[in-house]
């Protein structure tokens, strides 16, 4: 009795890259003031960047509660490779928040006069 012959292995094809989100394409996108949520110990933390080293390679954010997380360069790549951390907005909320009033403000004060 002959045996089957062997089937060769498939030929291991690279994963396709994920969409990343337009706000911070690469690590060096990233700015000051760019709020992400972090997963933690399996909770999501929400948090602003507040400082990035002059080589973008430490990072720290600061979560709503006041607490702060430093992390390196290889670290953040690490949770950005596993979904553990996403971008909420790619500038600060507040400055965010103030365009919208105004816009509203100049938006009546210009429907009023006419």
């Amino acid at each position: 009795m002959s045996r089957p012959p062997r089937r060769q292995p498939a030929a291991r094809r690279p994963r396709p890259k994920r969409p990343r989100n337009r706000a911070a394409a690469r690590i060096e996108d990233l700015k000051v003031g760019t709020w992400v949520e972090i997963q933690i110990k399996g909770e999501w933390v929400r948090a602003q960047l507040t400082w990035c080293s002059p080589m973008a390679t430490l990072f720290m954010f600061t979560s709503v509660g006041g607490a702060a997380h430093s992390m390196s360069r290889r670290t953040l790549d690490k949770l950005r490779a596993s979904d553990h951390v996403r971008i909420v907005a790619d500038r600060p909320v507040v400055d965010e928040a103030l365009d919208h009033v105004a816009r509203a403000a100049l938006k009546n004060s210009i429907g009023k006069k006419a």
